[in-house]
């Protein structure tokens, strides 16, 4: 068995990060009880070697786009190929082949006019069979932060750079963003602010699961009556093991990404996390390492 490249003050510190990750690295020293030194010298590290990765991005429907989640059932032998070339479309902004190869799941950005035509290919396509699509209503982040989609804010061409700075490397000092572009450091940080408080700007942890220990990469698909829709996603939201909690169109209520070290947290999650709740339905996929990641 290949020994992990990290130890446990790395997995110390990249849980921390994952829960605040544009703290900086004396906040990161005083949540960890390493020295600030130490936590920069791991931080680089693990940066380095692919390990974690800190990005801004916008939200799905930011600028009045719509925000959809499809699966798509692929045909023996052509999961891989079909995921590839999705990955290949810019206006895709993740892609995960489920471990049994039947299955291709991605996130995808179109107008709101008309239907879009990577849906219309795909369904077209001799190696995909059927093809659901469900529209993200609203998204929950980090500590239940609701997120909600078509917001209206407008960006200028000097706040889409910055975001394009900020989408290689979350974590980069405004000071450095600012000699990029050529502007003042307190102009990079006035604009980085009023993105977050106007929910435009927000940012995500990318790790390596493996790395991590986290082996299970799941989307738990959920059905349930109204009524706790929102206080579930809040809930499950604030729980460390959750990446992701969306309430979709369609037959099922939410969408649940989720990391775990071993499947049986997975049926711990589903067996003891949801049974407070009304939930009538649940569908688990496991994933692949991911063809393309969030952006």
């Amino acid at each position: 068995m290949t020994s992990s490249p990290i130890d446990n003050a790395d997995r110390t510190l990249i849980d921390a990060i994952n829960l605040s990750p544009t703290a900086s690295f004396r906040e990161l020293s005083k949540q960890t009880g390493l020295a600030e030194r130490t936590v920069a010298r791991r931080y680089q590290r693990l940066h380095r070697m692919g390990i974690i990765r800190v990005f801004g991005r916008t939200l799905p429907g930011f600028g009045g786009t719509v925000a959809w989640m499809i699966r798509a059932q692929v045909r023996a032998g052509h999961a891989q190929a079909v995921g590839r070339e999705l990955a290949s479309i810019p206006r895709t902004r993740w892609v995960r082949v489920t471990m049994a190869h039947d299955e291709v799941t991605f996130g995808l950005i179109s107008s709101p006019a008309g239907q879009d035509s990577v849906i219309q290919a795909l369904q077209k396509d001799p190696r995909v069979g059927t093809v659901t699509v469900v529209q993200l209503l609203q998204t929950w982040g980090a500590q239940g932060q609701t997120n909600p989609l078509n917001l209206a804010s407008e960006v200028d061409e000097l706040d889409r750079r910055i975001l394009e700075e900020l989408a290689a490397d979350g974590r980069r000092p405004h000071r450095d963003v600012a000699t990029s572009l050529n502007i003042d450091p307190a102009t990079v940080s006035r604009r980085v602010q009023r993105m977050r408080d106007e929910k435009i700007l927000f940012f995500e942890v990318e790790m390596n699961l493996e790395a991590h220990r986290l082996e299970s990469s799941v989307l738990v698909w959920l059905t349930m009556a109204p009524g706790q829709i929102r206080e579930l996603a809040t809930a499950l939201s604030s729980l460390p093991e959750v990446r992701f909690v969306a309430a979709t169109s369609g037959p099922t209520s939410l969408v649940v990404s989720l990391s775990a070290p071993v499947m049986s947290q997975v049926l711990d999650f589903v067996d003891i996390t949801l049974a407070r709740f009304g939930v009538s339905g649940v569908e688990i996929q496991a994933f692949e390492p991911a063809v393309k990641t969030s952006r």
